[in-house]
């Protein structure tokens, strides 16, 4: 499947929940207005973040939403692909940011799920749990497609629900079931 196929499915839960997202989403782009805008910042757009923003260009808080509106999964929402950008030239002077990862999930409190999007490191195409509060920062999933796999067994499982608007979870089963949706991967520290 690929992230568009996986996003789709994860709007059909958060539509079964009562949560229709879509209504705060924005069409999707084209591929070489994703490219161009990765490549603006001196990073390469993967196969999966060119999908991913085709199928949609985020949904985020703007234009006064609550972010509890706009959430994916727990704690988190869809930056669209200028908020993207905006957010790595912002964070990008942090010592424990890498430049090679680009934000996709927000907190709205300075933590993010990002991507490496550098072609010459061993982890390109993983994503990293950047915590703002924390020095060692950890990739958490081999590929976008492992994250959002693990996002839609989790909604499936019923592991996350609405409680008063906002997405609740239990994140200890959703780590087990990415250590088995990445067939037993281990998150691990990045190394620049």
């Amino acid at each position: 499947m690929t992230t568009a196929d996986l996003m789709q499915r994860l709007f059909e839960h958060l539509e079964r929940l009562g949560k229709p997202l879509r209504v705060h989403s924005r069409p999707g782009l084209p591929p070489e207005r994703v490219r161009e805008a990765v490549e603006g910042i001196g990073l390469e757009a993967n196969q999966e973040l060119v999908d991913l923003y085709g199928f949609r260009n985020g949904a985020s808080g703007a234009d006064g939403v609550i972010l509890d509106a706009v959430g994916l999964f727990p704690g988190h929402y869809w930056l669209t692909l200028d908020e993207a950008v905006e957010t790595w030239e912002a964070i990008s002077d942090d010592d424990r940011w890498r430049t090679a990862w680009f934000p996709i999930f927000a907190t709205g409190e300075g933590d993010f799920y990002a991507v490496v999007l550098d072609p010459e490191s061993p982890s390109y195409g993983a994503v990293v749990g950047f915590l703002l509060g924390d020095d060692e920062q950890l990739v958490e999933y081999r590929s976008l497609t492992d994250m959002l796999s693990t996002l839609d067994r989790a909604y499936a499982a019923g592991l996350f629900t609405l409680e008063d608007g906002a997405l609740e979870g239990d994140f200890e089963t959703l780590g087990a079931f990415a250590h088995e949706v990445q067939g037993g991967f281990q998150p691990y520290p990045f190394e620049s």
